[in-house]
């Protein structure tokens, strides 16, 4: 109906995760696997104030490099990203500079990053978790460019006000900002975005634009019945 080319990461997320968890979902097969996320760590959900019309240009520009990528494993006759994970750096060699290596690119290194992130959750570190998330809007921004001014500028502010790392969600183009700091400098962090970012914007409202995340359980889990 809306067009967009999205995969089925948040169906599964929607559906199948666990109350103080985070949600590893894996498909080539399908799996789910759930990390205890630890409690002294806490995640804060910050509007950039942009709105991205997914069913307007902002589709066809995420339809654009999700073409693309599928273009690059195409031409490198792979059939998923998950073969390409331990040859991406090798692969993208035979790559022509452009959109098709940049989108292959950001997509490896976010699945690497994403199995770095799981041993860091069940290690409790949060620094590593927190350098992992600047590492990825970084690559949204730089490879997949699916940022943009306010969210670049929501994420800095956001490590100025404290955070230990800090990313863009979604599928970018504006919306919100995900936030992960200690759970002791949780108003801290707060009051700093809201110096920093919100200040001047007249249309924040902070029960609507900056949210406590806290991991629920999916719709279909036991815990919701």
């Amino acid at each position: 109906f809306v067009g967009t080319r999205g995969g089925g990461m948040d169906h599964a997320a929607a559906l199948g995760s666990k109350e103080g968890c985070a949600t590893l979902v894996e498909f080539a097969p399908l799996a789910v696997r759930h990390i205890p996320v630890p409690r002294e760590w806490h995640f804060l959900v910050a509007h950039s104030l942009q709105s991205a019309e997914k069913s307007g240009a902002a589709r066809e520009e995420y339809n654009l490099r999700r073409a693309a990528g599928d273009t690059a494993l195409a031409r490198l006759g792979l059939r998923s990203y998950r073969d390409a994970l331990e040859i991406a750096e090798d692969a993208a060699a035979k790559l022509d500079a452009g959109p098709q290596r940049d989108s292959f690119l950001h997509t490896t290194s976010e699945a690497l990053r994403v199995r770095a992130a799981v041993q860091a959750m069940e290690h409790g570190d949060i620094d590593a978790f927190g350098r992992l998330l600047v590492e990825s809007h970084a690559s949204l921004r730089d490879r997949l460019r699916v940022s943009c001014a306010a969210l670049d500028r929501l994420v800095e502010a956001a490590m100025e006000s404290g955070a230990a790392g800090a990313r863009l969600t979604g599928a970018g183009f504006g919306g919100c900002a995900v936030i992960l700091c200690r759970a002791q400098d949780a108003a801290k962090l707060r009051r700093g975005l809201i110096e920093r970012f919100y200040a001047d914007r007249g249309e924040f409202d902070e029960s609507r634009h900056l949210i406590d995340a806290v991991p629920g359980a999916g719709a279909l889990h036991p815990e919701t019945q």
